[in-house]
């Protein structure tokens, strides 16, 4: 996650997962594409490439609407309040707790090989 604003009274992380988002929509295109490039050369039959695009695409379609979220989390000290919020194909969803509940945070860090 990061972070996008750190203030003595509201800290916001945010993740968004935009390298895979991209991926699999170039993954989708890649089997659309060839779906109708099988249509259109003749060589193989019709029902072939339609089924090829079909169930390609659909593939990463299913992935793309399970994996992609937005999750945002807001620390708001005026407030008290600690807000989840997760955005998806599908809709959105905001949870919300005291931030007394919040008891302790674990930072993880990597390093790169470099």
């Amino acid at each position: 996650m990061k972070i996008l604003r750190d203030t003595p009274n509201q800290l916001i992380l945010s993740n968004t997962p935009w390298l895979i988002g991209l991926m699999l929509i170039g993954f989708i295109l890649a089997f659309l594409g060839a779906g109708i490039f099988m249509v259109s050369d003749g060589n193989k039959p019709v029902w072939f490439g339609i089924l090829f695009a079909f169930f390609g695409g659909g593939m990463g379609a299913i992935i793309f609407c399970a994996m992609v979220r937005r999750v945002q989390v807001i620390m708001d000290r005026p407030s008290k309040t600690i807000l989840i919020r997760r955005q998806s194909v599908f809709g959105y969803e905001t949870v919300e707790h005291a931030l007394s509940d919040l008891s302790h945070a674990e930072v993880e860090t990597s390093r790169t090989s470099r």
